[in-house]
């Protein structure tokens, strides 16, 4: 299964507050839309609306806000299922 980078481009967008991250991600999916769902499933962050405010919505799917590359020799391995490879579940802190 293809690796592919998710990079964001611009992390002081008010879009990235509901998402808990706001580095690099390493993804193994089938395609770009796969890459993407999977980063925004394991970052979104609940944000609190406020009456007469728009929510700001995760990056994760957005070309403009998020580029996303497949990768070759990354040293992850194509083999499995979609999942996120980087960062690890427990290296993961907020706002990066």
């Amino acid at each position: 299964m293809p690796i592919y980078r998710l990079q964001p481009v611009d992390t002081t967008d008010r879009s990235w507050r509901a998402s808990t991250w706001r580095g690099t991600v390493i993804v193994r999916a089938m395609n770009e839309k796969q890459a993407r769902d999977l980063a925004l499933a394991a970052f979104i962050s609940a944000v609190q609306p406020r009456l007469g405010v728009r929510t700001a919505e995760p990056p994760w799917r957005h070309e403009v806000r998020v580029t996303c590359a497949q990768v070759t020799n990354t040293g992850y391995p194509e083999d499995g299922g979609g999942m996120v490879l980087h960062p690890s579940a427990g290296s993961r802190s907020p706002q990066q």
